[in-house]
Parts: structure tokens; C-alpha cells; sequence
């Protein structure tokens, strides 16, 4: 098992690899929104594919920012990202952004994170009453917009019903 796979285990954070095709498709969707001032975030960066198709099609370093709780992710990236922070996107506050893009975690009730912090997230999301965190994710996001902002995440077909 390499080094990057242990990071990015899909069985202990929820993490999947997000093909390039999705990845540009996102990006592309949200690009002609982001104004000079605008902040965008990736609530839960992982290797951090979304954040560097937008440097590639030209957003600024500076207006990006994102979170997560691995010590190790943030560490591979903040050199690439200067408002990179280890940060629960969830439970931890944060000040409202412009756009928020990414790829959710996609875990259960029975992952380490949801386990250790169970009674928090029951207390916070208690209006959504979700088991599985990319929902908590999208309705914390959803909280985190500025009016008129914009989140775009992949999600699953499951969510709409």
C-alpha cells in the first residue's frame, strides 16, 4: 500500500478519487461566477484536484481556500494553497464564502468520524437527521454561502429522494 494510498483511504474518511472529466465539468460550471473578490472554498480538499483545475483555468491562489481534518493533506498542499487550514468544516466555524465546490466525504453512521462525533453532529444537524456525511455536507455548505452563492458538489443519486 503507497503512502498517498493511506492518506486518501477510502475506507477510513470517506475519500474517492474524483475522475478529471467531473472535476473540469464542475469547475467549468461555477468559472463565469467567480468575480475578482470572489472566496471559494473545498470544504474537505483531499488531494486537492478541484482547487488545482481552478488555478489552471486561471483563478487566483488567493481566493481559494479549503479545509480538512487530515494533518497530512494539509501539509502536502499548503505550499499550493496559502488559506489552506485544518479545519472541521462541520463542526468548526468559519466565515461565509462566495462559491463552494468539491466532492464530499461519503461515509455512514459507522465511520471512525461520524462514531467520535456522533452526539456534535446530532446536535448540529438535527434538522436533516443525516447518517451519511456528504448531506451534512452539502446543508453545512449551504449555511456557509453568502446570498447569492453558489455550491456546487457531487453528490449521489439517493440524495434527491
Amino acid at each position: 500500500m503507497t503512502n498517498d494510498h493511506n492518506k486518501h483511504s477510502n475506507r477510513t474518511n470517506g475519500f474517492y478519487k474524483t475522475p478529471n472529466k467531473t472535476v473540469e465539468y464542475i469547475v467549468k460550471k461555477v468559472k463565469p461566477f467567480i468575480k475578482p473578490n470572489s472566496k471559494i472554498l473545498d470544504p474537505a480538499v483531499g488531494d486537492g484536484v478541484f482547487l488545482k483545475k481552478m488555478i489552471e483555468l486561471g483563478v487566483k491562489k488567493e481566493q481559494i481556500y479549503c479545509h480538512d481534518i487530515n494533518p497530512d493533506i494539509i501539509q502536502e498542499l499548503k505550499n499550493e494553497f496559502p488559506n489552506i487550514l485544518l479545519k472541521d468544516s462541520l463542526l468548526e466555524d468559519y466565515e461565509k464564502v462566495d462559491i463552494i465546490v468539491g466532492n464530499p466525504p461519503y461515509n455512514s453512521n459507522e465511520c471512525d468520524y461520524i462514531k467520535k462525533n456522533r452526539k456534535l453532529l446530532k446536535e448540529k444537524f438535527e434538522l436533516i437527521g443525516a447518517i451519511n456525511l456528504y448531506p451534512i455536507f452539502i446543508y453545512a455548505g449551504i449555511e456557509k454561502l453568502k446570498e447569492d452563492g453558489i455550491l456546487c458538489m457531487i453528490v449521489l443519486d439517493s440524495f434527491l429522494t
